[in-house]
Order: structure tokens, then sequence, then C-alpha cells
């Protein structure tokens, strides 16, 4: 089913379908979070990424204002080291409004991020998450400053954790294959490289055949 989406252009001679309160019902408006200690590691590309939360702004609820002013809970997370990724904030750069919405037949918004896309099919809605596009947005936060870098003590928080993981899956005896895939993980995470590419490093040599 095609509906509007609000922060999309649309051809205006085509009226755009209404989704069902039911298949898609009002949700609050919201912002993103970045807490200092919540970070991503990603398999495919050997990164940190910063990690997201989304916040509800809803009048009466984590301390949102009468008109959804959130200045209150702003200070609380600066007081904390996290960071509200305000809308419409030019650092963002392409992502600075990365609030989207649609309207239902009951006329309430139902919001999601930039990086999703619903597509209602009968009574459901599936949804299509740009993989790509999300770690460019979280890419991105650290290299306009939004985010400060990673610190090496976290790393080695990380780096400890999933040493702690490995050593568990060896005293449950688990199959050698994911110790093996955590162990690359580990190895990944310490030099910065893909998963694959530590995951290479599991394999034997080959044996190269006697000369004739």
């Amino acid at each position: 089913m095609a509906f509007n989406i609000d922060t999309v252009t649309v051809d205006k001679s085509v009226e755009a379908s209404r989704p069902s309160r039911k298949v898609m019902p009002g949700n609050p408006e919201f912002e993103l979070v970045h807490h200092a200690d919540h970070w991503n590691f990603v398999d495919e590309t050997g990164e940190f990424l910063p990690g997201t939360l989304s916040v509800q702004k809803m009048p009466g609820v984590n301390g949102t204002d009468r008109r959804g002013g959130i200045g209150i809970l702003r200070n609380h997370f600066n007081e904390r080291g996290s960071v509200l990724l305000s809308l419409g904030d030019n650092r963002l750069g392409k992502w600075k409004n990365y609030l989207r919405k649609v309207t239902n037949d009951a006329n309430r918004k139902h919001h999601f991020t930039m990086w999703e896309n619903p597509t209602v099919i009968g009574n459901r809605v599936m949804w299509e998450h740009d993989v790509e596009d999300a770690r460019a947005f979280a890419r991105h936060l650290v290299e306009s400053g939004v985010v400060q870098p990673m610190p090496e003590a976290l790393r080695a928080m990380f780096l400890d954790r999933q040493n702690r993981k490995i050593e568990g899956l060896r005293a449950r005896n688990a199959p050698a294959k994911q110790i093996a895939e955590e162990e690359a993980r580990y190895r990944a995470m310490a030099a910065g490289k893909p998963l694959a590419d530590c995951m290479d490093e599991n394999k034997a040599p080959k044996r190269r055949g006697k000369a004739s």
C-alpha cells in the first residue's frame, strides 16, 4: 500500500492511502540519545560505532513539558556524559531531520527514523532497515564531533568482556566452531579489522605438495 511519508516528496496528484490505526498505531515523537558507554562492534567493517536509543517526547514523560520541550532531560543527559541528538542540529548533515512520520486513518502520527522504510501488506507492516545508512549516520556522529571518539579505556573494557565470554564458552565445552568465531571477534576488535579477515587466521595453512 502506498502512503504519504511526511518528509518525503511525493507526487501531489496521487492521493496516498492512510494506513489503518490497527496496523500503524500512533506513537509519540522521539529523539535519539547516545550514552557514553553505548558502542557496537561491526563485524563487517571492524569498527566500533556509537549506539543510540530513542527517548519519547511526550508531556509528563521523561521530563517533557507541555509544549514538548525536553530541556530538563537534556541537562540530565549532559551531566552524565550522554548526548541527545537534537532534531534540526546542522552538525547532523543530511540526517539533521532523521525523524519521519506517517499519518494513519485516525489522524494519528506514527514516527520512525529515516533509515527505516515501512510497507503495508494486508494487515501487517513490513519494515526494511537500511543498515548502511544507519551505520553511516553513526559514523558521522563521531566525524562531525557530535559524539566524542570511543575512549581507549572503554575499548579495553569491551575486549575484557569479550575475553570473559570466550572463557565462559570454554568452561561450558561449547562447540569448537563457536569458540573459534568468538576468538576471531576478539582479534578483530583488538586490531580494528573485519571479522572475516580474522576468521581466516583460524584456518591452518595448506600443505605444499612434494616436489617431483
